[in-house]
């Protein structure tokens, strides 16, 4: 938790009655997520954001995250400041930002209608992202899909000279043939043609809230970022047909309820699901910047990359299982 006098700083810029912080959550290791409570007893989310510290990146994520609300997608809503703006800057340059807080449990690997209620809500999110006219910020988390296929080498090559350790030597040459099979298959002219908007790009149920089979919240906003829908949905099935958080294994039954509940909304053409099992794969490929945040956090870069390996072997070898369900 951040020092007392920093967090009622930023605290007293909000209009509420004599609020403190309470703890802290555990679900992003991204940034700072303190639960606050006012003398009324209203609770609220603080927000510290520490990888992603561009407060007009952040502006940007609460107009969008608006955008949503105002077409009834459920969230979490930011409170406004007494400056008449959601975010604010400390000493240091942190952007925060003061959310509602919204009870709920994330989601529950045991129930189907769950996942199927998560596909629903991204395609509807999908739709009404669509309609955001808003200008965007970059994010310097995002993770550009055309990248991993246009540039292979040059993807590995930023890795290799920036953290190619004698222990990564034979994972990046592995790794660069991989994006190179991938890329042979995924070629930009196909990727560049597939339906493309608006992604959360990283929908999974430690981002969102349910009560019993209902989403009540969808948050973080850092990865937001404009691709082919198909790797958001692709996503969305690793996520929530796994057996358990952390588990590559999938689930035919629960994929096909997450599909299906998209599919109520929107439809999935034959490209994009020819295309997914290669996005699948990409949607755990390491990349440099991620890479940088994490060191200026004082993490270990080069045992990201490793995980990040790892888990891309993994869910290659889930390749067969994805092509499946995807049939």
């Amino acid at each position: 938790m951040e020092p007392p006098a920093t967090v009622g700083h930023v605290l007293a810029l909000y209009p509420l009655d004599r609020p403190r912080a309470v703890g802290a959550f555990d679900a992003s290791t991204r940034n700072d997520n303190l639960r606050v409570v006012d003398a009324g007893g209203r609770q609220f989310v603080l927000r510290r954001y520490r990888r992603n510290r561009d407060p007009e990146r952040v502006r940007f994520q609460v107009r969008f995250q608006r955008h949503l609300e105002a077409y009834r997608v459920p969230s979490a809503s930011a409170v406004e400041a007494r400056t008449a703006a959601p975010v604010v800057v400390d000493e240091e340059g942190f952007p925060w930002t003061l959310f509602e807080f919204v009870d709920g449990e994330h989601y529950d690997f045991s129930r189907p209608e769950q996942a199927r209620e998560a596909g629903r809500r991204l395609a509807e999110f999908h739709d009404v992202a669509d309609r955001f006219v808003g200008a965007a910020t970059a994010s310097l988390l995002e993770d550009d899909v055309r990248r991993f296929v246009a540039t292979p080498r040059a993807v590995v090559d930023e890795l290799r000279d920036a953290y190619g350790t004698p222990s990564l030597k034979v994972e990046l040459q592995n790794f660069q043939r991989r994006l190179e099979t991938i890329a042979a298959s995924l070629q930009p002219e196909r990727l560049d043609a597939l339906p493309a908007g608006w992604l959360h790009n990283d929908y999974h149920g430690r981002n969102m809230l349910f009560r019993g089979d209902a989403m009540v919240a969808l948050l973080d906003f850092d990865k937001l970022e404009r691709g082919p829908r198909a790797s958001d949905i692709v996503r969305g099935v690793l996520s929530f047909a796994r057996e358990r958080r952390g588990s590559r294994v999938l689930r035919p039954s629960f994929a096909r309820a997450f599909l299906a509940g998209y599919r109520e909304r929107r439809g999935i053409s034959p490209e994009e699901f020819a295309a997914m099992p290669a996005l699948a794969e990409l949607a755990f490929a390491p990349y440099a910047a991620i890479c940088r945040m994490l060191q200026a956090d004082h993490r270990d870069p080069v045992a990201h990359i490793l995980s990040d390996l790892q888990n891309m072997r993994e869910t290659e070898g889930q390749g067969a299982a994805l092509r499946q369900i995807l049939a």
